[in-house]
């Protein structure tokens, strides 16, 4: 993966991922943005918290089993816990041929310490 994600920015293709911050990303929603939401963490830390909106989990390291049922022609946005995963994620998407991703910068720790404060951190 790591290899995956040094191509990446070799190759020219970071215009594809988009970093955005917690905060950024909940204007855009209440504004009526609708991304096709990636959770990218373990079945079991989603147990813990998610955010509510959630299309699809799955852990990142399986994301290729699960890639025929990612729209391409939607907005994508991509978290994990604190943002290592998901970035590697938003890598495997690019290699799949997406476009149009956003990294949640912080991943669901920074939504939780910026944005909805009541979701549980471990």
């Amino acid at each position: 993966m790591i290899k995956s994600f040094l191509n990446l920015f070799r190759n020219g293709m970071s215009d594809k991922i988009t970093p955005i911050s917690a905060l950024e990303a909940k204007k855009r929603l209440d504004e009526g943005w609708k991304p096709f939401i990636i959770d990218v963490r373990l079945p079991k830390e989603v147990e813990i918290c998610k955010l509510a909106s959630m299309d699809l989990n799955c852990p990142h390291t399986e994301l290729q089993k699960v890639i025929a049922q990612i729209p391409k022609d939607r907005d994508l946005l991509v978290y994990c816990k604190m943002g290592g995963r998901g970035n590697m994620a938003c890598c495997t998407l690019v290699e799949h041929g997406f476009t149009n991703i956003y990294d949640l910068k912080g991943g669901i720790i920074g939504w939780a310490n910026d944005v909805d404060k009541s979701l549980e951190q471990y």
